[in-house]
């Protein structure tokens, strides 16, 4: 495959994960995305034009380094801020609860979102790959979706985030 085809390859999975991660988001009712996403996104961009236009192999090299550099950093921060917007209506819940029962279900879903969180933040080639992206949102779907039945067979508000 062309170097510049491999490159634009990876922009155009970033790109198709700000609108589905978006949408995720709307379907939950939880508003976790900033900026980052999209100035990281820019910024590829502004660089994927420097690695086009790169006269020698270090140039492009560099431009390279600096795209995925970009996309990793966005795509990291989507997934963590929405991590961590769900880690934080679980642990309020956690500590303003007394039973066992209800605490051990709370936990249980912390530890969840803490491995997904780790393996955001460890594996970056697994963040570029499309398959991940679907999985992911998959899998942070069912969480939610299992959180919010935890909240309400425990007589819980699901804090919701306000528009």
């Amino acid at each position: 495959m062309n170097p510049a085809n491999d490159v634009a390859k990876r922009i155009d999975t970033y790109a198709y994960f700000i609108p589905l991660l978006g949408r995720t988001c709307q379907r939950f009712r939880i508003y976790p995305l900033n900026a980052s996403p999209f100035y990281n996104f820019r910024d590829a961009l502004f660089h994927y034009i420097l690695y086009c236009e790169a006269d020698d192999d270090d140039a492009r090299r560099s431009q390279r380094t600096s795209i995925e550099e970009h996309l990793f950093r966005g795509a990291k921060d989507m997934f963590v801020i929405l991590l961590y917007g769900m880690k934080q209506k679980v642990l309020i819940a956690f500590q303003g609860s007394t039973l066992n029962e209800r605490r051990r279900d709370l936990r249980k879903l912390l530890h969840e979102y803490k491995k997904l969180e780790l393996t955001i933040r460890t594996d970056a080639e697994l963040v570029f790959s499309r398959d991940f992206g679907v999985s992911f949102i998959s899998r942070i779907t069912e969480l939610i979706t299992e959180t919010r039945a935890v909240f309400s067979q425990h007589d819980l508000d699901f804090p919701e985030d306000k528009d």
